[in-house]
């Protein structure tokens, strides 16, 4: 922890994007306490301010990837229709950073992590609720306004995540033949053409457990700078095949059912696409466990690999959709799930 002042020294940068923030937040720099994050998977880096009892969050990205220059006009666009995410209480985009609203620490991921179970199954609830809006309301208000947003899920889409997942985990981790890596990426490819025969609604894109905060008796959205059209299964599966928490799962039905009862117009998402989805989703997050894993800044990622493996198997299981991948990881021993 370090004062604002000793770190907004002219000259650099990212001390003149913080002396930037406080301005614009009226806090002395001499006063306002800099909390730095740990490095996290993308191209942000998160501070926690603090002056007296005010706290903040200035979030400083680069343009490496075109979503995150998004964040702050997703957050104004969503809280407009109601939706629990972050004020914005400062936005230069000039200078590449924005300063929102501090929510806490206190993720639905360390609920879980506590084992308040029937409060964790309340949270879920209320993230459904929530979410059914996020791919209702809010998707005919983007196509009505014309939000910016990055290009939908795509067959290109869906090809680079297959495709980085046989890079970055499937190959470091199983060492497959040529031709059982071919079998893998053609099997993936049939799943992802399932899913871009479903309906478009405007998806979070990375919505699992550690972005969704929980302040005061809300659940509050993070981290949707990635937002898009795509299949609403998707962030269910996202959501309720989390590798960082592992649902059990009878309880993972039970929250489809919850989520399909609220969908109204949007229609139910079936079970099989649901599963589908899972594959699709769990293939994206194993490989970037791996690619995080195998970065000395960002090893904690690893952890993950053994639940992603399991979610995966339980996936795969139920929609039997790629038996090649199947029998490949069933050479990664694992111990039994929850």
């Amino acid at each position: 922890v370090q004062s604002a002042f000793s770190l907004a020294r002219p000259g650099n940068p990212s001390d003149v994007a913080l002396a930037l923030a406080l301005r614009q937040l009226g806090w002395p720099a001499g006063e306002t306490a800099v909390i730095p994050f740990e490095p996290r998977g993308s191209a942000r880096f998160f501070t926690r301010l603090q002056y007296r009892d005010q706290r903040a969050i200035l979030v400083r990205y680069s343009l490496d990837r075109e979503e995150n220059g998004l964040y702050a006009g997703h957050a104004r666009f969503l809280a407009s229709l109601g939706l629990p995410v972050p004020a914005v209480l400062a936005d230069a985009p000039a200078h590449r950073f924005a300063v929102l609203q501090d929510l806490g620490d206190r993720s639905l991921q360390a609920l879980c992590e506590e084992g308040a179970s029937r409060r964790a199954a309340q949270v879920y609830r209320s993230v459904l609720v929530s979410l059914a809006r996020w791919h209702g309301v809010a998707a005919r208000a983007a196509r009505r306004m014309r939000l910016s947003l990055v290009p939908p899920f795509s067959p290109d889409l869906y090809r680079w995540e297959r495709e980085f997942f046989v890079r970055h985990f499937l190959v470091p981790r199983v060492a497959p033949a040529a031709s059982d890596c071919d079998a893998v990426l053609r099997e993936l490819a049939a799943a992802a053409d399932a899913l871009g025969a479903a309906p478009a609604v405007l998806v979070h894109r990375d919505l699992q457990s550690s972005n969704i905060l929980l302040c005061g008796a809300r659940p509050y959205f993070i981290d949707f700078q990635g937002m898009r059209f795509g299949p609403a299964a998707y962030d269910l599966a996202s959501l309720l095949c989390d590798p960082y928490v592992e649902l059990a799962e009878d309880l993972v039905e039970d929250l489809l059912r919850f989520y399909n009862r609220r969908a109204g117009a949007l229609g139910p998402v079936s079970a099989e696409i649901f599963w589908l989805a899972a594959v699709e989703r769990l293939a994206q997050a194993l490989g970037a466990y791996g690619r995080l894993g195998a970065n000395p800044d960002t090893a904690r990622f690893g952890r993950y690999v053994e639940p992603g493996l399991r979610m995966m198997r339980r996936a795969l299981d139920r929609s039997r959709a790629c038996p090649r991948l199947a029998a490949l990881l069933q050479a990664l021993a694992s111990p039994a799930g929850r």
